[in-house]
């Protein structure tokens, strides 16, 4: 009798031999799932106001598939529709209340099995050391199920796990120490490890209180910022709210434009961070410590002026003049207001530096 390995012992072929034939025929077409699967959620994640920090998938191969079948021998019926987690999805959130969100997400989006997801929790989570991610097991809804381009996957079914990345750090650690139920762990090493367990949950709940935290010190900003109270102290919050305050936006955005520059927008999110801490490093070296300070030395027609200059300098080598405004007022105020120690000369590539000398000999 034809027999095969599983964990490292021959197994009879009968019944297991035949549905690793059958999941090796399916599973070019699982892997097409699990694509189709990820993307789905990718959209729907993109379109959300969700910020995750990733989302990977993967396809049970033939191999572990045997391998469980065989470990589990007489658990499944049918295998192929019985095993919940042959396309597997993870989405890993940044804060812990929007694992929920995430949650919502994938209830909008699919049909989830509510009895075998709580079971499947229940499994993998009882007596398991640690705080467990959230399980989802699903199938196409009715809103994809009738529709051709989905008619191959109509019987499958998929298990989505959705944790923060601290909790995705601790099942990577809890693994590699190959502690993953409480039962395992020495006596005289549970406590170190439930302190631990108790850490991760703790900066969990500190970092979605930090941001809660970072709203409203930036709600409270703009409303100063909207009253005309200009005296706090110059942060990315303050910046952030003194820039988006609609006075400033207008006066600026006419003067950089009347200097003929266009402002990068919303596309351009890791360079204008990086262009935010630019401004704030030049401006601490300036002496600029306050959003009023800050304020003073940004006359609009001055800015309109040493931006047409620079424009003037730029045109000879860079037919595209795009930055954001960060950049330009970060720009401004190394060219308005002096050298300071040096910042904006280290931060400016030396092409950007002669630019900028040449119009503060003519000022």
């Amino acid at each position: 009798m034809e027999s095969f390995q599983v964990s490292g012992r021959d197994i009879p072929g009968g019944e297991s031999l035949k549905w690793r034939k059958a999941y090796e025929q399916e599973h070019p077409l699982r892997e097409l799932f699990t694509r189709r699967l990820t993307e789905l959620l990718e959209n729907i994640v993109e379109r959300s106001s969700v910020d995750v920090a990733m989302i990977e998938s993967r396809t049970k191969s033939v191999a572990s598939f045997t391998e469980k079948i065989g470990r589990k021998s007489g658990k499944y019926q049918n295998p192929l529709r019985d095993i919940t987690d042959l396309s597997g999805i993870r989405i890993i959130t940044y804060y812990l209340e929007d694992v929920a969100r995430v949650g919502e997400l994938i209830r909008s989006a699919l049909t989830v099995d509510e009895f075998e997801a709580a079971l499947n929790s229940a499994e993998s989570s009882a007596d398991r050391f640690g705080y467990a991610s959230d399980h989802y097991i699903v199938r196409l809804g009715p809103d994809r199920s009738p529709l051709p381009e989905w008619n191959d996957f109509l019987e499958m079914r998929a298990e989505i796990q959705v944790r923060t990345v601290l909790q995705h750090a601790w099942s990577s650690v809890s693994h590699k120490v190959a502690y993953k139920r409480e039962a395992e762990v020495p006596q005289r090493l549970r406590r170190r490890l439930s302190s631990l367990s108790a850490l991760f949950e703790l900066a969990d709940d500190q970092f979605s209180q930090l941001r809660a935290d970072t709203a409203d010190l930036g709600n409270e900003y703009a409303h100063k910022v909207g009253e005309g109270d200009l005296g706090i102290l110059l942060d990315g919050l303050s910046l952030e709210a003194y820039l988006r305050s609609p006075r400033v936006r207008d006066q600026l955005d006419a003067a950089v434009h009347g200097a003929g520059w266009e402002i990068l927008g919303a596309d351009a999110e890791k360079i204008k961070a990086q262009d935010t801490r630019d401004l704030l490093r030049i401006a601490a070296d300036l002496g600029i410590e306050t959003v009023s300070q800050l304020d003073e030395a940004l006359a609009p027609d001055d800015v309109e002026w040493i931006l047409g200059e620079l424009r003037a300098e730029h045109e000879r080598s860079s037919p595209a003049l795009r930055a954001t405004i960060e950049d330009l007022l970060a720009r401004f105020l190394a060219i308005r207001l002096g050298r300071g120690d040096g910042v904006a000369e280290r931060i400016y590539s030396q092409r950007v530096q002669r630019a900028m000398e040449a119009v503060r000999c003519r000022l």
